[in-house]
């Protein structure tokens, strides 16, 4: 987590008016500025997530619906609040019964009539600028009505459109890695003025093959529903915890800047007590203690088990993920829940298989939870498990191949597909091994299988490679020694084969000496 701030120097303005255009506004000028300097620092970041900084994000029920992108979709992701509207009221069809009840009141009102004949307007836009002009107490209405429709007129200038492309509304939104990138490179030429959410939507318009994730039906913004993932609020019955005295949100403010900057658990803890005169912040605060222990305590776990053997992985995951101080009985449940789907999700993308096995059958056998993992999760799991058992090795991993993004759930499938290909390919391995092969064509095999999508490995990448076989040579308690240059592979396929081969999952047998 990366937190980005600077003072916002734009002015006062009426609530809504949020087109600023005598100067690149300060919002969209540090959305622009941030990127650039984010994507620097952190090139290889998958997605950016833009949050106001009075926004909660509930980070377990945004990932899954990131994990269930395609590569291609990931990258040119723009998730959020979607809208498209009208930068000029004018050709925006509000019709004059939609906005005045009853609707023959405005149509029988001459004076109403003799504005809007005025300035050529249709009674509903014209009454949509005057009712804007009553609210903020204009004193002649006419001479009102007349700036708006100039202001109108210098937007769409500005912007070159009367209706805006489809942008994602304030608060917070995600976007891909390509997306991202783009805005990086454009970020001294993008335009910088009008509202910073809508200028998103200009600088995306010409970018082809954008998926965009309309998140309209409450997920992301003020919304009191299960599945929220954002919220103004810090718990689904408290969506309106902000709203609260100036002095209040001031005291809450400065407490989430201190622990934003040591946001240790110590940090954490105390952040309730020091904005105990905010009854937002008292429980703002118990709330991001509470998700933050138990996501570092999740993150903890995760990390613990890919060291574990085997064995081992269903008692740590039990240890740790279990929650230890519950709010309700029904959070209580729901978080536990949540948890262990997680793990049940992470052990099929890092192809633990048998561990994936033995946990689901625990968790349904000691908690009672069924149903864990999406249906269309487990079909592309038992699908590569049949042609993993059934079919001829090499058949098997082109059919692996072959059938890799076919059918639901594409990037879950790819996953559990390209995981279990690569286990086949080193069973292959571990046969020409044992038949005393000769290593070169070892190599050309594992070549062949790990980077059949990619360019072919650089020298140093097959050096790497080359130093994993040859290290399966010797017996397990002198390979330590003989590890050092295969540490740290950056490629995530050879990532992968260092994962199987020194971590549980590669066979057993005598192939291992019969190399030797």
């Amino acid at each position: 987590v990366v937190f980005d701030s600077s003072p916002d120097l734009d002015p006062p303005v009426k609530r809504d008016v949020t087109y600023v255009l005598d100067r690149p506004t300060a919002r969209g000028s540090r959305i622009l500025l941030a990127t650039r300097w984010f994507l620097e620092n952190n090139p290889f970041s998958e997605f950016v997530v833009y949050l106001d900084d009075d926004s909660f994000l509930s980070i377990p029920r945004l990932i899954p619906h990131l994990l269930q992108l395609t590569e291609k979709e990931a990258t040119m992701l723009v998730m959020g609040y979607l809208m498209s509207t009208p930068l000029d009221v004018t050709v925006s069809g509000i019709d004059i019964c939609d906005i005045c009840k009853p609707c023959s009141k405005c149509l029988d009102d001459q004076s109403l009539r003799d504005v809007c004949a005025q300035f050529n307007l249709a009674l509903g836009p014209c009454l949509h600028y005057i009712s804007t002009c009553q609210i903020y107490g204009a004193e002649v209405i006419e001479q009102c009505v007349a700036e708006a429709l100039s202001e109108s007129q210098r937007i769409v200038d500005y912007f070159g459109s009367r209706w805006t492309p489809t942008w994602p509304l304030g608060m917070g939104w995600v976007l891909g890695s390509e997306v991202t990138r783009f805005i990086a490179r454009n970020a001294g030429v993008l335009k910088s003025r009008g509202a910073a959410d809508v200028q998103i939507g200009y600088w995306l318009a010409g970018l082809e093959d954008v998926h965009w994730v309309d998140m309209s039906d409450g997920r992301f913004h003020d919304f009191p529903r299960r599945h929220s993932m954002f919220t103004r609020g810090c718990s689904n019955e408290q969506t309106r915890v902000f709203n609260e005295a100036e002095q209040q949100l001031a005291r809450l403010r400065e407490a989430l800047l201190a622990v934003r900057h040591d946001a240790t658990p110590a940090a954490l803890t105390t952040l309730a007590t020091t904005a105990k005169d905010s009854s937002a912040a008292s429980l703002l605060g118990k709330r991001h203690q509470h998700y933050h222990a138990r996501l570092s305590q999740l993150s903890r776990s995760l990390s613990e088990f890919q060291a574990l053997a085997e064995g081992e992985v269903t008692k740590a995951i039990r240890q740790h993920v279990m929650p230890k101080s519950p709010e309700t009985p029904e959070q209580q449940a729901d978080f536990a829940r949540y948890m262990r789907k997680l793990v049940a999700v992470h052990l099929l993308q890092t192809g633990s298989f048998d561990a994936f096995e033995a946990f689901i059958e625990e968790v349904g056998l000691l908690d009672g939870i069924t149903d864990l993992v999406p249906e269309h999760y487990l079909r592309a799991y038992r699908e590569a498990e049949r042609v993993k058992a059934e079919g001829e090795l090499e058949e098997a991993m082109e059919w692996l191949r072959k059938n890799r993004t076919a059918g639901r759930a594409t990037a879950m499938r790819r996953e559990i597909f390209d995981n279990t290909q690569r286990d086949l390919l080193l069973q292959k391995v571990y046969e020409m091994i044992g038949s005393g092969v000769e290593s070169a064509e070892i190599l050309e095999l594992v070549f062949g299988g790990l980077f059949a999508r990619q360019r072919d490995p650089s020298a140093e990448q097959r050096k790497k490679l080359q130093s994993c076989l040859l290290a399966l040579a010797y017996p397990a308690a002198k390979r330590e020694a003989h590890l050092a240059t295969a540490a740290g592979l950056g490629n995530n396929a050879l990532d992968r084969f260092w994962t199987l081969f020194f971590r549980g999952t590669w066979p057993v047998g005598e192939g291992h000496t019969k190399l030797l």
